[in-house]
């Protein structure tokens, strides 16, 4: 029997302030991460990549993203900038 396996979102995520690349997953992070007022820190250098005033911003904007993987299920949306 084929088990069903849940559907998460990854996310590249690059920090500024020491050039790491890393990613996450949507649903591991919601799960698992424990500090709701605490900021994410980078894994690399430990400099602070989301302050703790926007993480709650974070954690819901992954709420919702991960609630509407079944709108996008047959779509790709992607951010694209004006030209000047």
């Amino acid at each position: 029997m084929e088990e069903k396996r849940e559907e998460t979102r990854w996310f590249v995520i690059k920090h500024k302030g020491c050039e790491a690349i890393f990613t996450i997953d949507s649903r591991t992070f919601l799960n698992s991460f424990n500090e709701p007022r605490g900021a994410f820190r980078c894994p690399n250098c430990g400099g602070v990549v989301i302050k703790s005033e926007s993480l709650d911003t974070f954690m819901e904007f992954l709420r919702q993203y991960q609630g509407l993987k079944e709108v996008f299920e047959n779509a790709m949306i992607r951010e694209i900038k004006p030209k000047d």
